[in-house]
């Protein structure tokens, strides 16, 4: 068999090949496939701007065009040439974050250049950037898709452009014409819910601020940190109208909100509620500046509670709460540049979290100690207490803008950074900054809780009114029926009217079970006493004075240590009958009238001993023993009286003078009860005579005085119980031969 020979294959002169064909209609195919409606076309030209370092961009929609406006880094030429002009690139995949600010690029790949082509068939490219030598360049380029679209090879398609130098600001512009969709709210809802994940939240803070603060933190345009991302939706702003970013939408439903400023020693604040109309708290009040330099802080509060963004015209509620958890946290900007770690990850700077979990009751910031004391009634039950409810970090967003000085470098207790860089120097400057800013969040805590129980008080009411007048509705219309008996209208009207009464009792009950809470108090430092600590510390001294008493038969000098134990079981022992007394009628369930002198008589006898020792005169002659109290619970006006002898009392005791003299006078006249009680001690200066109303301030000296100085809690509270009753207390002119009178006035019958 004959060997098979291959034939050699010899190349002809020249090597055919072929290429690839592409018509310029893969652009409307690519547009129409890649950009399935407006509302992706538009978010990725936002997210462009994003990807190229725009602090803000603005879009704006009218009937015959589409504006898209960034402050991004711009095109230069040959990015315009080799990047937007170059179909499916890859340099977002080659370079996966932002030349300048290191953002994780956002933008799906070359679908930006498709958008516009869905959205309108013509675009005004201008973009300015910074060229090769370092100065301004503008490039404006003209796309008419319709002509573009007459072309059979992309190749030879050909797209006209400008270039010039330029002192316009650094960005690019999308201007889209003759659009081929229109964009309907509903597609302005989406974007925005779209983009919000990547809108800052700083500029909408300093957006918000006074004028003066404005230009307090006006930007130097130096800064390489990235200042956040801003989404305006509208026309340009103009005097009448200005735009809200994207995030301020969200940050504008708000629960609550404070804004602090603290300026050459005075401290401004502001708190605004969701639930009131307006300035819910303003105030100004001086504090020392530690920090070295003026602070101004805006904090929004954002509990989870039904309705905060529920059906909101501008976005999505979901997406919303998810920006909020994103950008949670109190940051710290100095000069504009943001502080590290503070407001971040798990930071808790300001002790908010930790405070949350450990159930903390007390005010840390000694701003809001000082200024926005607790109440007592408040601070002792969980229900009310601010602190129990302070927000945590994460529904918190908000920021503190400060400008440090590093000339001052001599100075080491102004704020500071610190050594490595990260955050400030742990002095009495930044220990100043914590202050301030953990007080803008507790008036917040403090506010919110008012405004809840206050609502909480109107609806409960509102609730007795509504059943009240159902019932009453219910009891005419059986009356009137023209088809029952007397007798089955006697029986239903029996019934109704019980369950009407039961209401009333109810609503009653209710109203008694608070007075009992704000009477209890009333008894300040004595209800001390009524603890099992106490009563066992009473038995071991018991069983001291029998010890001793059982020695002082070998050692008679015992024997005066011995008495002088005894004297104390005693007094102590008329301590616990007097709260007991007193706790006993709070639960009495009605009031009857009694007597006044009797009840007098009681609260001083309780303090016998100390008035003997220090030969203090207590006068009641002036009193009718006939004389009825008000209409109110004897526990009630008993403490109204044990805090105001107490106070003239404590006075009294310290005092050098030879006479020394409380008189208690009561009578009935025109309706009103009067109870005044007047001293000749020293007498309250004209200076303190508004301060003595206020929580946890005392004038009375703990220093050799046997009842100490006190809490601070009596005359607020009397005050308050007084005034609950529609009565009025204050000081007034003593007549002659005494320095201070308490007055009185409660009227007799209670409405």
């Amino acid at each position: 068999m004959a060997k098979a020979t291959l034939k050699k294959f010899v190349p002809e002169d020249k090597e055919k090949f072929v290429q690839f064909s592409i018509e310029s209609r893969i652009l409307k195919e690519l547009g129409e496939r890649l950009v399935s409606n407006a509302e992706v076309a538009l978010t990725e030209l936002i997210k462009n701007a994003y990807d190229a370092d725009a602090g803000e961009c603005r879009i704006t929609v009218s009937e015959d065009q589409i504006v898209i406006k960034d402050t991004g880094t711009g095109m230069s030429y040959d990015a315009f040439k080799n990047k937007w002009m170059r179909i499916a690139t890859g340099n977002k995949a080659d370079m996966p974050h932002s030349e300048k600010f290191g953002r994780k690029l956002t933008g799906s790949k070359g679908v930006g250049r498709f958008a516009v082509r869905f959205l309108g068939r013509k675009l005004k490219l201008e973009s300015v950037a910074i060229n090769e030598q370092g100065k301004k360049e503008k490039l404006t380029a003209i796309f008419d898709w319709t002509k573009l679209d007459e072309s059979n090879n992309i190749l030879s398609l050909k797209v006209p452009y400008e270039l010039n130098s330029s002192k316009e600001p650094i960005g690019t512009t999308l201007t889209i014409s003759e659009l081929r969709v229109a964009i309907a709210d509903k597609e302005l809802y989406a974007v925005k819910s779209g983009v919000l994940s990547i809108a800052s939240p700083v500029y909408a803070f300093i957006n918000d601020a006074p004028d003066e603060i404005k230009d307090y933190l006006a930007r130097d345009g130096k800064r390489n940190e990235d200042p956040g991302f801003n989404v305006l939706f509208g026309d340009e702003p103009n005097e009448a109208e200005a735009q809200e970013p994207l995030a301020a939408l969200v940050l504008s439903n708000f629960v609550a909100r404070t804004t602090v400023d603290l300026n050459n020693g005075y401290l401004t604040v502001h708190v605004y509620h969701a639930n009131r109309e307006g300035e819910y708290i303003k105030r100004r009040v001086k504090v020392s500046n530690s920090i070295g330099c003026r602070v101004y802080a805006d904090i929004r509060y954002f509990p989870k509670r039904a309705g905060v963004f529920a059906k909101k015209a501008d976005f999505n509620g979901k997406d919303a709460w998810s920006w909020v958890r994103k950008n949670s946290g109190i940051k710290v900007f100095d000069h504009g540049f943001h502080i590290r770690p503070y407001g971040t990850g798990d930071d808790d700077w300001l002790q908010l979290d930790h405070d949350t979990a450990h159930n903390e009751r007390k005010w840390r910031s000694t701003i809001t100690e000082k200024y926005f004391p607790m109440d007592p009634i408040d601070a002792s039950q969980p229900k009310r207490n601010p602190m129990v409810s302070l927000p945590t970090n994460y529904q918190t967003v908000g920021a503190v803008f400060i400008e440090t000085n590093p000339g001052n470098v001599d100075d080491d207790e102004i704020l500071s950074p610190s050594m490595d860089r990260q955050g400030f120097s742990s002095n009495k400057g930044f220990r100043g900054l914590q202050n301030v800013a953990r007080f803008a969040v507790e008036i917040i805590s403090l506010a919110d809780k008012k405004i809840q129980l206050e609502d909480e008080a109107r609806a409960r009411n509102e609730r007795y009114l509504v059943k009240q007048k159902e019932i009453d509705a219910v009891i005419k219309e059986i009356k009137s029926s023209q088809s029952l008996n007397r007798e089955d209208k006697e029986r239903i009207v029996g019934h109704y009217t019980k369950v009407r009464r039961d209401i009333d009792n109810l609503d009653e009950y209710d109203r008694s079970a608070r007075e009992g809470l704000e009477t209890m108090s009333l008894l300040g430092v004595v209800a001390g006493f009524m603890t099992h600590e106490f009563q066992a510390a009473l038995m071991n001294l018991e069983g001291a004075a029998k010890i001793i008493r059982g020695l002082a038969k070998k050692d008679v000098e015992l024997l005066g240590h011995a008495k002088s134990i005894d004297e104390s079981i005693q007094y102590f022992t008329g301590y616990i009958d007097y709260t007991r007394l007193f706790v006993t009628n709070l639960h009495l369930d009605s009031v009857k009238p009694y007597r006044v002198l009797p009840v007098l008589q009681h609260v001083i006898s309780t303090f016998s001993k100390f008035q003997k020792e220090r030969h203090v005169e207590v006068d009641t002659s002036e009193i009718n023993k006939t004389l009825v109290a008000p209409l109110i619970p004897v526990a009630m006006y008993q403490g109204i009286v044990h805090n105001l002898f107490t106070n003239a009392l404590k006075v009294l005791l310290v005092q050098p003078q030879a006479e020394k003299l409380i008189c208690i006078q009561a009578w009935n006249e025109k309706g009103k009860h009067i109870l005044q009680i007047l001293d000749n001690g020293p007498g309250i200066s004209p200076d303190v005579e508004n301060r003595i109303w206020d929580p946890l301030y005392t004038t009375t000296s703990s220093e050799n005085n046997p009842l100490g100085s006190g809490m601070g809690l009596g005359l607020p509270l009397v005050k308050k119980v007084v005034e609950a009753r529609k009565g009025r207390i204050f000081l007034t002119e003593p007549p002659v031969g005494f320095s201070t009178c308490f007055r009185v006035e409660l009227p007799l019958e209670q409405k």
